[in-house]
């Protein structure tokens, strides 16, 4: 959608005629969703966290450290850890809750307790929209200069979620080390993980076109363009949370 405007000066040399314009354009846009929902009694997003955590080498006491564990740990594991979806289980690494037994030595051999049923969603949102201001003048019919300022916006952000519920709560028993050092007993009921980013931009830039008309059949053209200076505000939001 834009906006154009002419005015002649009436004169017979020089200027002859100024024209402004103001055009607002929707560039691109982004809208996607997609869901996926199953029972799997095979594998858990929880027991791929806790192997994440045996790769990623993550201490078992990265939470009591005076620096952010999140600055130096992949971020879905510190989440998971801190939420109480993965814990140390002995020398073997790290068990999921929803993970049960092992069937080999080491912790990639822990398998899932029993049925789950899982839910993801990922979702996009988001556009670009670019404002651009014009002026033009129309020099004795033979030089024609126009000037333009652009100011883009962009707005996008992404969502992911995962859930994934025991079918059977009684498949899943837990036990929970208290401060006291007693051991209560219960069940895992589901877990949940969401993540979002998000980034919004906004810029400008200019340029500048220049016709020359030496004769009739003569055309001339120059156009130089700004590099685009943006400015960036991004960020991100994580949540994690296991229920029994």
């Amino acid at each position: 959608i834009g906006v154009s405007l002419s005015y002649d000066t009436g004169n017979s040399s020089g200027v002859r005629s100024i024209s402004f314009a103001l055009l607002s354009s929707n560039t691109s846009q982004y809208l996607n969703r997609f869901t996926a929902s199953g029972f799997n009694e095979n594998t858990s997003m929880l027991g791929y966290f806790a192997a994440a955590a045996d790769w990623s080498g993550l201490p078992f006491d990265v939470l009591d450290q005076d620096y952010n564990p999140y600055s130096y740990y992949n971020r879905d594991v510190v989440a998971a850890y801190d939420s109480y979806m993965i814990n140390p289980f002995g020398d073997k690494g790290y068990i999921a809750v929803t993970q049960s037994g092992l069937t080999g030595d080491d912790a990639s051999s822990f398998r899932n307790a029993g049925l789950l049923r899982q839910k993801a969603i990922v979702q996009n949102y988001g556009s670009k929209h670019d404002l651009v201001l014009n002026m033009a003048a129309n020099v004795d019919d033979k030089l024609f200069v126009g000037l333009n300022l652009g100011l883009p916006m962009f707005s996008y952000s992404n969502t992911e979620f995962f859930g994934e519920d025991a079918d059977d709560p009684e498949q899943f028993p837990i036990s929970i080390v208290n401060k006291n050092g007693t051991v209560s007993h219960d069940h895992f009921l589901g877990a949940a993980y969401r993540y979002k980013y998000w980034a919004d931009a906004e810029g400008i830039y200019g340029k500048i076109g220049v016709i020359y008309l030496p004769t009739d059949n003569v055309r001339l053209g120059l156009s130089l363009q700004t590099p685009t200076l943006l400015t960036v505000d991004e960020g991100w939001t994580m949540a994690a949370s296991t229920m029994i």
